[in-house]
Parts: C-alpha cells; structure tokens; sequence
C-alpha cells in the first residue's frame, strides 16, 4: 500500500526557489510520485549542513519506466529504464521524508513535476547536475539560463 498521509504540514516556503528563472510553466506542473528510496542524504537532501530531512524543490529528475516512479537523474546514466531528464521537483516547500516524528521513512510520496520553463542551472540544489542537465535529452521543454 502507498503511504499518501499527511500527518503535518507548513505552509512557509522553506526552500530556495530561485532556480525557476520564470514563472512560466509553474502552474502546468503534472503531479508524479517519487521513489525516496533512491534519493541519497547529503547529496539529493540534507545538502550543506541542512539536516530538515526534505529533498528540495529543483531536484532534477528522471521517470523509470519499470517501477513508474520517479527519482533523482543521474548525469551520464546509460540505464536503459532511466535515460531522459523528465523535469524538476517543484513543490515549493519540498518533500518531507518523513510524515511525523516517530514513523519510519516515507518510500514514496506525491510531488509536483515541472515540465516546461526557464532554469537558472546554476541554483539547481544538486551541485553534480547543473552542468550536465543543459544538454541532457529531457521529455520537457527547458530553456536554461
């Protein structure tokens, strides 16, 4: 069974968002469900001293065909199931991998995927994927900046 509860919520943005160059696109986010058991702390949350436990909204991502879920895309993977740039995590609070205190870790949770708009890739909050996301092949429609 999905575990889709909430059990809290903030409604103050706690993550920069500024790596979304423009608005366009934004409110044409596709809703998508995340794998969080193939995101990795300190490199796709919990980065630079954070320890919040929430993968950040611009997380660049990739849809594997087999599971269906979407998780973090790697630059230069090959896999044949994972081999396009799909979009980016935008949730403008970012997505909690817990859903309270005391309960194990979430393995999948609802986020919004943004499809089409202008990234500035060099605020993307993955160091490793501001480069290569620029030319990756993607089923969205980016224009960096």
């Amino acid at each position: 069974m999905t575990d889709f509860a909430i059990d809290t919520s903030r409604t103050e943005p706690r993550i920069d968002t500024r790596w979304r160059a423009s608005k366009f696109g934004q409110d044409q986010a596709q809703p998508g469900t995340l794998d969080l058991t193939k995101f990795v702390e300190g490199t796709h949350y919990n980065i630079g001293g954070r320890t919040d436990n929430v993968i950040p909204s611009g997380v660049a991502l990739t849809k594997n065909t087999t599971s269906g879920l979407y998780e973090p895309w790697t630059p230069g993977a090959s896999a044949e199931d994972r081999p396009n740039l799909a979009g980016f995590i935008n949730d403008d609070a970012g997505i909690d991998l817990y859903r309270r205190a005391g309960v194990a870790k979430s393995t999948k949770a609802a986020f919004a995927l943004l499809i089409l708009g202008g990234i500035d890739a060099t605020r993307l909050p993955v160091s490793a994927q501001r480069t290569p996301v620029q030319v990756a092949p993607t089923t969205g429609l980016f224009t960096f900046i």
